[in-house]
């Protein structure tokens, strides 16, 4: 299998959300619904918490270019309550 491409980056449903303990910002949860409804999620401690959309954007596609991309659908979950990229 081959990892995302660009396409793929763009026709995925991509979310972030901020994650906070005890009212200090702590990372940031990407959540990931590519075009044939796989689910991926992972952590993103290294961004600050003011990182602007477009660059955290691409900083996440170019996360994802890293990432087998699935043919077929092996997990799906909805997420609500996120920033929708």
């Amino acid at each position: 299998m081959a990892n995302f491409t660009q396409a793929q980056c763009d026709a995925s449903r991509i979310t972030r959300e901020k994650r906070s303990i005890d009212g200090t910002f702590s990372d940031w949860v990407i959540r990931i619904t590519d075009e044939n409804g796989n689910y991926y999620e992972y952590v993103d401690s290294s961004a600050p918490s003011n990182r602007a959309l477009d660059t955290h954007k691409t900083e996440i596609d170019t996360h994802l270019k890293t990432i087998e991309f699935r043919a077929a659908p092996t997990n799906i979950q909805t997420v609500e309550a996120a920033e929708v990229l």
